[in-house]
């Protein structure tokens, strides 16, 4: 999937899931409520980045997310931590 191809939000860490995987609140508008499972992307594992509940975070989803239900069930990427 090219860059382009991807949305990006706001949100924060919930929940950390098993397997590396985070529950993610979007706040970003348009998405306000929704819930989605995010990984963290390669750049912030190899430069030992941490997150943790209550981080505030960019999420990268794909461009053809189904936003029917209140938990995205597709998996975004981590892409930044805010300070």
């Amino acid at each position: 999937m090219a860059r382009d191809d991807k949305i990006e939000v706001e949100g924060r860490i919930k929940e950390s899931l098993p397997g590396g995987q985070f529950l993610v609140g979007i706040i970003s508008e348009g998405f306000e409520g929704f819930f989605v499972r995010a990984r963290m992307s390669g750049k912030m594992r190899m430069n030992y980045i941490r997150v943790v509940p209550g981080d505030r975070v960019r999420v990268q989803l794909p461009n053809n997310i189904n936003v029917q239900e209140t938990t995205i069930t597709e998996i975004g990427i981590i892409a930044y931590r805010f300070k």
